[in-house]
């Protein structure tokens, strides 16, 4: 649960509630400078605005899988691309906007594009990578943020991490 509205409507009814807030958010939480980079660490760390508490935290093994990721998903697009150079040298008639548009989806269901740019050249799809774009893209890796507004003497930031993890055996 994320959506502002269902918070308002839990405030309202006097109940309290734990949820993750999305990288998009905490990208916001970090232009505000309610939130700094280096406040993601593998120990826990509680920032307090409006009574609403976060809990921010870096996991490290997370970061490393989702660092792994990231070559797989170019190696799957740019195979992706093989195919259809291929189809495309094979079928003369076969137009290019159509597979360039296909493998731009494929782009974003892997959710590449912030750092993968393709390209026409010709009959030929290309794919070239940001560097850049992809550090930017790595800067969040492993990090989460937990928004509550349960009070601190009811749920330390400890038990308030843990009873989230636990949610997991709840699904």
């Amino acid at each position: 649960m994320s959506n502002s509205a269902q918070i308002s409507d839990l405030r309202d009814q006097d109940f309290h509630y734990l949820t993750a807030i999305t990288k998009p958010h905490i990208e916001a939480l970090l232009q505000a400078d309610l939130l700094q980079e280096s406040m993601f660490d593998e120990d826990l760390v509680e920032v307090t605005a409006e009574e609403v508490r976060y809990i921010v935290r870096r996991n490290p093994q997370r970061a490393e899988e989702l660092a792994a990721l990231r070559p797989s998903k170019q190696a799957r697009l740019e195979q992706y691309l093989v195919q259809q150079n291929t189809y495309l040298a094979e079928h003369p008639h076969a137009k290019v906007e159509t597979a360039f548009q296909h493998a731009h989806a494929k782009a974003a269901h892997l959710k590449i594009q912030a750092w993968a740019t393709l390209t026409v050249e010709g009959r030929k799809l290309a794919l070239a990578v940001d560097a850049n774009a992809q550090r930017a893209a790595a800067r969040l890796d492993g990090c989460s943020v937990l928004k509550t507004a349960l009070p601190p003497d009811l749920a330390s930031p400890e038990t308030a991490h843990a009873r989230y993890q636990g949610l997991a055996e709840v699904e």
